[in-house]
């Protein structure tokens, strides 16, 4: 696996519906961005940081913080409604053809993740190293409460069940029997550039999961997200 082969990628479109120009709102004086580009810079194992956006005051902002814009994203890929899969294919497709570059793998580094380490990403891309028959690495956060077999819906009839269909009444057992579950922080995606252009999806291959802290897996979609990761940096992510 070369280095030189992969793709390193910020998304960061203009519009935000839950915080206002989220990806460039200050964070102890640094725009969000800036947490993302800086930790990819720092891995010292990259030619080219990628940003793609819509926005020109968020690509003047990368440009002076040290990475590529090469382009302005299309205004359809910077949707409410935008998938995160059409914005990497668009980026990928671009880059190979307008500059002649073909890379094997796609790094996602999303800025609403701010909090991954340099470590992060190069123990990323060594999971993906050890596992070449692996079509994605994909960062997950252990999830404790709360545990989805203790979840619920609201029937037709407005009574609680389980919200897993296996469980005919609500789990009450302990919670050290319940199986360990991960989500998705966001964080990194590492994906083959052949499975991301044919299956237009990140999954349905081989998916390493590579397990963050919840120090390091706060996603920023709000006020109170901002709040969360101001306590974490104070005391040291």
């Amino acid at each position: 696996m070369n280095i030189k082969k992969i793709l390193p990628l910020i998304p960061a479109r203009g519009g935000s519906k839950g915080l206002k120009n989220k990806n460039i709102f200050k964070v102890k004086d640094k725009p969000l961005i800036q947490y993302t580009i800086e930790t990819a810079i720092s891995t010292n194992i990259f030619d080219n940081i990628f940003v793609s956006t819509d926005s020109e005051k968020i690509a003047d902002i990368s440009l002076k913080l040290g990475a590529e814009v090469p382009f302005i994203r299309p205004e359809s890929l910077a949707q409410d409604e935008s998938k995160s899969i059409d914005v990497m294919n668009h980026a990928l497709e671009w880059i190979q053809e307008s500059k002649d570059l073909k890379y094997d793998y796609l790094l996602l580094l999303q800025p609403t993740s701010p909090l991954r380490n340099v470590n992060d990403i190069i123990n990323s891309i060594q999971l993906m190293r050890e596992n070449l028959t692996a079509t994605a690495v994909v960062s997950v956060t252990k999830i404790d409460e709360p545990h989805p077999d203790k979840l619920f819906k609201i029937n037709k009839n407005n009574y609680l069940e389980s919200y897993i269909e296996r469980y005919k009444q609500p789990f009450e057992g302990r919670r050290q029997d319940l199986p360990n579950v991960y989500a998705r922080n966001g964080a990194i995606y590492l994906v083959k550039t052949e499975h991301l252009l044919n299956k237009k999806s990140i999954y349905g291959g081989i998916t390493i999961p590579y397990e963050m802290p919840f120090e390091r897996s706060v996603n920023i979609d709000s006020y109170h997200d901002i709040t969360i990761m101001e306590s974490l940096l104070n005391r040291g992510k």
